[in-house]
């Protein structure tokens, strides 16, 4: 499966894990924002055998001062995954006035 053709149910902890450091960008009518993608963190496993991947979490820092996103689900482009509708909540500042962000996956 070529990374053009992936859903976000396809998507692991191993898609993201190389993309350390990558930006990814959040396009709205009315504002852009760069967000640089800090960890990629594995969730707790457990023994449920229906679930179809682990659960891991994604932590991106903006890059624009003072401008927070709200939680939602928020379109990140990324140029070699491409774009997905991810649900983000900002869950801090940054020494800097910018804002990190987590989107979880189960």
């Amino acid at each position: 499966m070529s990374e053009a053709e992936l859903q976000v149910a396809d998507l692991r902890l191993e898609h993201f894990s190389p993309l350390v450091g990558d930006t990814f960008t959040v396009t709205h009518p009315d504002v852009t924002e760069a967000l640089r993608l800090d960890s990629v963190v594995a969730g707790k496993a457990d023994t449920d055998s229906r679930r179809l991947r682990l659960p891991f979490s994604l932590f991106l820092h903006g890059t624009t001062p003072n401008l927070v996103l709200n939680q939602q689900t928020h379109p990140l482009t990324h140029d070699t995954l491409g774009t997905f509708d991810l649900f983000m909540v900002p869950v801090g500042h940054n020494a800097d006035g910018t804002i990190r962000y987590q989107v979880g996956f189960n």
